[in-house]
Parts: structure tokens; C-alpha cells; sequence
């Protein structure tokens, strides 16, 4: 199943960018994209959780830290990163179409086992 979500990303970003260069350091939209689809189940798990927004934070952190030290980006790269597609809101559209379009397409799986 990550494998066709993972394909599916690549296929959209790539038909869909602008070759823009990527300044050195930064991570790449498909790197940005497998970030973001884990951050945003790794909330959705939180979200779940009955316990006070504070310890959900501080829960978030850990979780935050542990992803990023699996997926072998530092904090500063990963941070570095958002703030980029931030300031370019074209290529940060397109790293949540991929996203968007990938976690409907893991609850669509999960929904008809």
C-alpha cells in the first residue's frame, strides 16, 4: 500500500512542478511529502488520545523528533524546509495535493477492508 501512495506522489509532483532549482540542504517535494503524510497521521493518532492539549504537546515532540530521526532529517533541515514551501505557496499547493490525495487514499483502503 506506500508503495502505490508513494508512486502516486511522485507521478502527481512530477507532472505537476515547475523545475525550479532547490537551493542545497532543503528537503525535496517528494521528501517533504512523506514527511507531512506521517506528521499528519501521527497528529491523527493524538487526536485520539483523551489527555489535556499540553501533554499532547509535549507527546507531539517526541513523536515529531522520533519520525524525523527514522526518516534521517535533522530538526534545522526539516524546519529550514516547511519555512521554504511556506514562502512559495505554488510549490507548497502541490506538496498538499500529494499529501491530501494520499492519506484519502490510505482511509479509501482502510475503509473497504
Amino acid at each position: 500500500m506506500r508503495r502505490i501512495v508513494l508512486f502516486v506522489a511522485i507521478i502527481v509532483i512530477s507532472s505537476c512542478s515547475k523545475k525550479e532549482e532547490m537551493p542545497e540542504g532543503l528537503l525535496s517535494k517528494e521528501q517533504m511529502v512523506k514527511v507531512l503524510i506521517e506528521v499528519h497521521l501521527n497528529e491523527a493518532k493524538l487526536n485520539q488520545l483523551r489527555v489535556p492539549r499540553d501533554s499532547t504537546a509535549k507527546v507531539y515532540e517526541i513523536m515529531e523528533r522520533e519520525l524525523l530521526k527514522h526518516q534521517g532529517i535533522e530538526d534545522s533541515v526539516y524546519r529550514k524546509s516547511f519555512q521554504y514551501y511556506l514562502d512559495r505557496p505554488m510549490l507548497m499547493e502541490e506538496v498538499y495535493t500529494v499529501v491530501v490525495d494520499s492519506l484519502s487514499l490510505r482511509e479509501r483502503l482502510l475503509n473497504t477492508k
